[in-house]
């Protein structure tokens, strides 16, 4: 059986390895050889870091895709060349899709997601573009990961056009998997009416799904929400109370669930404030507003909505700190 001499050689200035196959055997570590680098095979010269000898199946890449070694090289040769600029690009691309294109051909659709998650931010058209198609592609062969990242997409009207109602159809099939944040999409989708008529039965069911499923913070808020304003539920607000009492607790628990904490505190705290549910304490609405005061403010970069909870949340807060003087006055 034939056997390849696979080395592992690093460009000067470039951030990986790459494999190159030399046709005359072995190569000593940390000696230099001119290598055809990139889209356009301009000759390079680098180290060798690794080499050894596998068959064509064994190879750590394809045989028929592997460049060859072109010559030996100097160590004055090496530091003569100017480095691979760190914002070079015309180099990287071409290698990063024939590692995910060898990944499509031999259907590994994990390496596959993988890749297209790592390279959903790249500026290059044509790498943006493989990233859709991946993500298309492990939908077909039934990752519904792939159905989230590819609905977050279509709702944001990032690297395709957007599309709402494309976006949850894409949601809800990972959504009908288990996949919580999916589950949560397809609730607010629903509650909110973002893609279609407000449907406050179908977004009872997806909270209800990701409470029961996952015990999630921010659907336990919103079903919270609906009982607290009679939603396809029967008005409760002692139950209402107690839902958001359990999001609190979980979103403190549960790193995954402090992105609603903000949210959680403004409703207890005003659930203090006004005895919703509950018994005035204007100490402890006072205590929640405030902090959630502050976790709103560091949500401002990535929310625009959160404006107006900021708003709302500073009249409670005098509200609060009115009740407290009169009550201190009484005293």
């Amino acid at each position: 059986m034939d056997k390849y001499w696979y080395c592992g050689i690093l460009v000067k200035g470039a951030k990986r390895i790459y494999s190159y196959i030399s046709d005359t055997g072995e190569m000593q570590l940390d000696s230099y050889v001119m290598v055809p680098f990139g889209s356009h095979n301009t000759l390079k010269i680098g180290v060798v870091k690794s080499c050894g000898a596998y068959t064509a199946e064994e190879a750590p890449y394809p045989v028929e895709w592997t460049k060859h070694i072109v010559r030996e090289a100097t160590a004055e040769e090496y530091q003569n060349q100017p480095p691979v600029p760190p914002y070079y690009r015309d180099d990287n691309i071409p290698d990063d899709l024939d590692d995910v294109n060898y990944s499509i051909e031999i259907q590994d659709w994990d390496e596959v997601l993988e890749w297209a998650y790592d390279h959903c931010d790249d500026s290059d058209v044509r790498i943006t573009k493989k990233v859709v198609e991946c993500y298309e592609l492990c939908l077909k062969h039934g990752m519904p990961e792939a159905a989230l990242e590819l609905g977050t997409l279509y709702d944001t009207g990032k690297l395709v056009e957007q599309n709402y109602k494309k976006a949850y159809e894409l949601y809800q099939i990972a959504a009908d998997t288990g996949i919580l944040p999916a589950i949560r999409n397809c609730g607010y989708g629903f509650y909110y009416g973002r893609h279609q008529d407000i449907d406050y039965a179908k977004a009872y069911a997806y909270f209800s799904l990701g409470a029961l499923l996952h015990d999630d913070a921010s659907c336990l808020c919103k079903l919270g929400d609906m009982y607290l304003n009679g939603y396809h539920v029967s008005k409760n607000e002692s139950y209402a109370f107690i839902l958001y009492q359990k999001a609190w607790g979980r979103s403190q628990e549960n790193e995954s669930s402090t992105l609603c904490i903000a949210d959680v505190q403004f409703r207890v705290g005003k659930c203090y404030l006004y005895g919703i549910g509950t018994y005035k304490n204007t100490e402890k609405a006072h205590e929640l507003l405030s902090l959630a005061l502050v976790n709103f403010y560091k949500r401002r970069k990535r929310d625009h909505f959160v404006i107006e909870f900021i708003k709302s949340t500073k009249e409670l807060l005098a509200q609060a700190q009115e009740c407290r003087f009169v009550k201190h006055i009484g005293q």
